[in-house]
């Protein structure tokens, strides 16, 4: 009887730990990272049922051109300087209203990369700045007051 009792906690022990773990990949995650020279920012997020995995970046610098914000009339007044790209779709500008740069951001090394549900962002060189792709190879590159959509 004893060793019964025994093997009942240690399953209903399992079974807690199985489902907090399940629990809290629910929840969602954040990822913020910045290149080497500080001049760009990301931060990659994902919540499920909110709407697919992003990584979007900011520039410290102003870029040359600036970034393009979305539909005409979407973000009359808020500066540019921010790029979006999900797991599967283009990337595009985006409007940016809030100081982006403030938070314990990792350090991605250049010729490092980091991988985020189905996209990756490399940083390639103080030069070029951050790249990021998206499981179908849309994507962006950003650093250096310059930035690409591809």
């Amino acid at each position: 009887m004893r060793r019964l009792v025994c093997v009942f906690a240690a399953l209903s022990a399992c079974l807690v730990v199985t489902q907090v773990a399940t629990a809290t990949s629910r929840v969602g995650s954040v990822r913020q990272f910045r290149t080497q020279a500080k001049d760009t920012y990301c931060v990659a997020t994902y919540f499920p049922g909110s709407g697919p995995p992003t990584i979007t970046c900011s520039s410290k610098v102003p870029l040359n051109p600036p970034t393009p914000k979305g539909p005409p009339n979407q973000c009359i007044g808020d500066p540019g300087n921010g790029l979006i790209v999900n797991h599967r779709g283009r990337a595009r500008g985006f409007c940016l209203s809030q100081n982006p740069f403030v938070g314990p951001f990792t350090v991605l090394a250049y010729g490092k990369m980091i991988r985020f549900h189905g996209i990756h962002c490399h940083a390639v060189s103080q030069a070029i700045g951050i790249r990021c792709v998206n499981a179908v190879g849309h994507g962006f590159s950003m650093g250096s007051g310059t930035w690409r959509l591809f």
